[in-house]
């Protein structure tokens, strides 16, 4: 957390510049005196606003909740970084004003946030690739051509491969000098320590045009995609709505015979990614936690639902990655 002074008397530590909704986002004020403190957390036109009082000259306020409430989750469109400002300000007077970088995920113990890691492009399908940058300087290269420079606005970066690599064959790499990174660790105080390394992304081409391709947002509001290999699919059928008698005419006499009003049914399929290495195991194991997988039809991302279950990352190197996907429901007539 960052620390400063609002007045004389009054101290404040506030969040991080970079920071995660879904962690604890405390705003600590402490002052010789009992006072009334208002904490507005504001995005363009749309703001929230908290008041309240101190109590022996101390209170505290944590602003995870209203900063969720700024991103807009729709299907159609990836989940950016948000520029949220927060304003302090104390009733004797005083005021404390800053600008936080918001992430729609979290970090856990142990976590390295933004860290350099190998990335497979599956080139027959629409991918992106995701990386936090505070500049500018970014450059890529694919195959043998030499480094270029790309623009990206700073923040959460989700750059689409096949239009910044469009002559790729074999792979790309996209370099970011000096980047931020950070690692929470087990001395956090609902923070994290930040340093600055070179990050490097390998992106390996695969041209794989057969399988079950799923998107998904991971803990850190990156998208990671993969191809699956089907498997098995079931239908789970079930009767809804009022059972009624068909009526018996002159000419057919049906006396019994009921029907319901419709039928529900659930398609389920069974997909696999074989021997995986555990980086890609460890990156995979997102998926059952994320809430917003979806799949790639041909023409669009439709939302599906990830089955629950257990996944069991074994001490070799190399092992399956098994999942149960639950398509839509399937749309039938009805009664």
């Amino acid at each position: 957390m960052r620390t400063d002074i609002i007045s004389d008397g009054w101290g404040i530590s506030y969040p991080d510049a970079i920071s995660f909704a879904f962690n604890r986002n405390l705003i600590r004020i402490q002052g010789g005196t009992d006072d009334e403190v208002t904490v507005t957390v504001q995005r363009e036109s749309v703001s929230y606003q908290d008041k309240r009082e101190t109590i022996g000259g101390y209170v505290q306020f944590d602003i995870s909740e209203y900063l969720r409430l700024f991103f807009p989750i729709k299907e159609t469109e990836l989940v950016p970084s948000l520029d949220i400002e927060v304003h302090v300000s104390l009733g004797k007077g005083g005021d404390f004003n800053f600008i936080m970088t918001c992430i729609w995920g979290a970090i856990n113990i142990g976590d390295t946030f933004n860290s350099g890691r190998k990335v497979v492009w599956f080139k027959n399908y629409p991918q992106t690739v995701s990386f936090y940058s505070s500049d500018n300087a970014v450059q890529a290269q694919s195959d043998n051509e030499p480094l270029k420079g790309i623009d990206v606005t700073p923040g959460i970066v989700h750059l689409d491969l096949n239009s910044t690599f469009p002559k790729a064959q074999d792979h790309a790499t996209i370099l970011l000098m000096e980047e931020y990174k950070a690692i929470f660790d087990y001395t956090f105080d609902y923070t994290f320590t930040s340093i600055t390394d070179d990050l490097v992304l390998n992106i390996e081409i695969n041209n794989a045009d057969c399988g079950v391709f799923i998107r998904w947002i991971d803990r850190h509001g990156f998208y990671q995609y993969w191809l699956f290999k089907p498997g098995d699919i079931s239908y789970k059928v079930s009767d809804i709505g009022e059972e009624s008698e068909v009526i018996s005419t002159a000419f057919l006499d049906v006396y019994g015979i009921t029907r319901v009003q419709g039928k529900e049914t659930h398609k389920t399929i069974k997909a696999c990614a074989p021997l995986v290495d555990k980086d890609t195991f460890k990156m995979l194991l997102g998926l059952l936690s994320s809430p917003l997988p979806s799949l790639w039809d041909g023409e669009e991302w439709i939302p599906i639902h990830i089955s629950e279950g257990t996944s069991t990352q074994s001490t070799s190197d190399l092992q399956d990655f098994e999942i149960q996907i639950e398509m839509p429901e399937l749309i039938t007539q009805k009664l």
